[in-house]
């Protein structure tokens, strides 16, 4: 048995795949395998293959810095069935707006067990067209504050066009209960609807086992749901929604003199379900909680800060599938665990966006 072969049949644990999953050694011969199966190698005289430069989830390698072949984990195995699904329904139309190009969908598929070097697993996979461009992650410390609202904006409006792609092809992004039918959008109202329920009863639990929240804002958990309101708000519509717009995975291109938004990439988690639940990432990681670059993306986007938003969106960071808070920043993070309870969080982490809606005063009976 190879080395690569042990490596990957060994698998056991997350610990383990994160050792092996970025190792051109290991990989090397399946993503020629894959190149192989679909003829994509053969206008290249000598193959240049590397480690994608993001850390990320799967092993993600790129060709001759024109393709990349992305080979899913097992532990997560419903990311290659999403992403195949969003990138097959985005190939249809062109860019988003302000040409914000997504990865362009070219095989997708999976490598049989027998493959040599797949260590006795299957694999499955996806092929894209490279997306140039630099992490915003790298560019934003150094973007001045005009730069940072411009960038927000653009990314605020290439969100809204992928909210607005449309629904048809994507049933593998609902959950086997919630498949249709009748229509889609009534489908995925339903099963946004089921996702919110299933999170909130399980909230509490689930902050205290991340432990990221002190133990008097994850008591303070469920008192706050009760009190917010419909969640999501009633005039809301299911939105095909990338669900990691993180600083890794929004591209800009021009340098920090004219930074602009140029790639979105990643769409292993993506959903069907409220805008406002892809709002949390793009503030706390892409926008780095700038407030100002926050008002200037929801502008841009076309939504309205009304006057419940900001508790909506603690709620969404409260009940995402991933955890969230132990990932800020040290000092935002140091004034979030002073906080005396989670509406004060909120407030101050969204950007003095208002927590609650108003109370209607009691009506009295003469």
């Amino acid at each position: 048995m190879s080395e690569s072969t042990g490596a990957l049949s060994d698998l056991e644990t997350v610990a383990e795949w994160s050792r092996v999953f970025r190792d051109l050694t290991i990989w090397r011969p399946l993503v020629e395998a894959v190149l192989r199966r679909h003829d994509l190698a053969s206008c290249w005289a000598r193959l240049e293959i590397e480690a994608g430069r993001l850390g990320g989830t799967h092993a993600v390698f790129t060709v001759n810095d024109r393709l990349v072949v992305k080979l899913y984990a097992p532990f997560w195995p419903d990311d290659h069935q999403r992403e195949a699904a969003v990138l097959g329904r985005l190939a249809k139309r062109g860019p988003l707006a302000g040409s914000v190009e997504v990865p362009r969908l070219l095989a997708s598929g999976s490598l049989d067990a027998r493959v040599p070097g797949s260590g006795g697993r299957e694999w499955p996979y996806a092929v894209t067209r490279y997306v140039p461009g630099v992490p915003l992650g790298e560019v934003w410390p150094g973007l001045g504050p005009d730069a940072r609202r411009r960038v927000a904006s653009q990314l605020g409006a290439a969100l809204a066009d992928l909210h607005r792609s449309g629904l048809d092809g994507l049933e593998a992004l609902l959950p086997a209960a919630g498949r249709p039918a009748g229509s889609l959008d009534a489908a995925a109202r339903r099963a946004w609807d089921l996702f919110v329920s299933d999170r909130r009863q399980a909230a509490s639990e689930t902050q205290r086992q991340w432990g990221a929240l002190p133990d008097m804002l994850a008591r303070d958990l469920d008192g706050f749901l009760r009190g917010l309101g419909p969640l999501p708000r009633p005039e809301w519509r299911p939105a095909l929604l990338s669900c990691d717009v993180t600083a890794d995975h929004v591209l800009v291109a021009g340098g920090t003199e004219a930074a602009r938004v140029c790639g979105l990439i990643d769409f292993g988690d993506a959903m069907i379900g409220d805008p406002e639940y892809e709002f949390v990432v793009v503030y706390l990681s892409a926008l780095q909680l700038d407030p100002a670059a926050f008002a200037a993306m929801l502008a841009a986007y076309g939504h309205e800060a009304d006057v419940g938003l900001g508790a909506r969106i603690m709620a969404y960071a409260l009940l995402h599938k991933f955890s969230l808070f132990g990932e800020l920043p040290g000092e935002v993070r140091r004034r979030l665990l002073s906080a005396p309870d989670l509406e004060t969080a909120a407030q101050m982490l969204w950007a003095g966006l208002p927590a609650r809606l108003p109370v209607e005063p009691e009506l009295k009976v003469r």
